[in-house]
């Protein structure tokens, strides 16, 4: 049996966000370099950025939790409040990209907009939910939310 990643130090996590960050960023270049642009980056850029934020759930662990069993599929996080912080960040970094786009101080591409936004409200959505069912498990009355 092979051991399961679980990355504990802050420094780590920190190392892997900056990673996908480089990764991310390299990909883009390229699909700019290609021609890729429009929604067929945003979807791939989203491809890139749910892994990540899948790969980040699965293997970030709090000091508290056990690194060995594999999280229940609908945890996000280690804490509640991380899983607040972290949708309110989406939310208000979507709307903050709505809002220069309104004044014109970015360029926009209207579906690919939209699908950033969905899948940010999705992301947010998800962290949410876990958040409210960490706290109800810790509260001791299990409950879908």
């Amino acid at each position: 049996m092979v051991d399961p990643v679980r990355i504990r130090s802050t420094w780590l996590k920190v190392g892997f966000i900056a990673l996908y960050f480089v990764v991310a960023t390299s990909v883009g270049r390229l699909m700019a370099e290609w021609g890729v642009v429009g929604l067929a980056a945003t979807l791939v850029a989203n491809l890139l950025w749910i892994a990540a934020i899948i790969a980040g759930a699965r293997t970030f662990r709090v000091e508290e939790e056990d690194p060995v069993p594999p999280r229940p599929w609908w945890q996000m996080t280690g804490r509640p409040t991380a899983g607040f912080v972290l949708a309110s960040l989406l939310i208000a970094t979507d709307i903050t990209l709505w809002v220069a786009a309104a004044l014109g101080t970015v360029p926009v591409d209207p579906l690919a907009s939209i699908a950033n936004s969905v899948l940010t409200v999705a992301v947010a959505v998800l962290y949410v939910r876990s958040s409210l069912l960490l706290k109800s498990y810790r509260s001791g009355r299990p409950s879908l939310p």
